[in-house]
């Protein structure tokens, strides 16, 4: 269902309802026709599912009584925007599948102890990507502090794409992640493999997000580079 603004009549609305899904662009409110997403069930699809179920099992049958309590707590605490720009509030659930989600996609186990502070962790923009076309490699140059144990930055990488773009939406995939490490920080930059090939006359959007050792999780911050 999509999101709507009611006051004398509709003021906005976002989402999908039976063929027309509700948007806004530069311009203002636009509806268009609702294409059916096509199901490849890629390999990738199916790890993030079984991610997303795995987490979901241990909120029922592995979490302690109290662990939920915490997470509703957390949860509870947060502001969250939704897709109008309004405050809402996720559910503990909601919040413990979204940073478990992650966690369990970098260390195997979930993230059972909720957040003590509440709020979103602001986006990490101290970090800059470049392409060589020569390695197909994303670089990325950075000035975060990376000496704090169970601190990740993740980022991901979007097809290439016209160097006219100012803005991309997907597809993207996971290209790696730099680990805090209090005994040896690692160090700027750090390269990852581009999944695609990048080429001259292209634009690549990079996305960071970073989860804390506590288990915040930010929302991602977004750049682009010009391979060379």
């Amino acid at each position: 269902m999509p999101t709507p603004i009611y006051g004398a009549g509709v003021g906005d609305r976002r989402g999908s309802v039976g063929g027309n899904t509700f948007s806004r662009n530069h311009y203002g409110a636009i509806i268009r026709q609702r294409t059916k997403p096509i199901n490849p069930n890629t390999p990738r699809q199916i790890a993030v599912r079984g991610i997303m179920a795995t987490c979901a099992t241990a909120w029922r049958d592995a979490l302690s009584a109290a662990e939920r309590t915490a997470w509703n707590s957390y949860a509870d605490a947060t502001s969250w925007l939704n897709s109008l720009g309004q405050t809402v509030k996720l559910t503990g659930q909601a919040m413990f599948c979204r940073s478990s989600s992650i966690r369990y996609a970098l260390t195997g186990s979930v993230q059972t102890v909720a957040p003590s502070t509440p709020g979103i962790p602001a986006q990490e923009d101290l970090w800059t990507p470049s392409g060589a076309i020569a390695t197909n490699l994303i670089s990325i140059a950075f000035s975060f502090a990376t000496n704090v144990d169970n601190q990740s930055y993740l980022f991901y990488a979007g097809l290439p794409v016209s160097v006219g773009r100012n803005f991309y939406g997907g597809p993207w995939q996971y290209i790696g992640p730099i680990h805090g490490n209090a005994g040896a920080p690692p160090a700027s930059p750090q390269t990852f493999a581009y999944p695609w090939t990048l080429g001259t006359a292209q634009q690549v959007f990079v996305y960071c997000r970073r989860i804390d050792a506590d288990g915040r999780l930010n929302e991602p911050f977004q750049r682009s580079c010009t391979p060379a």
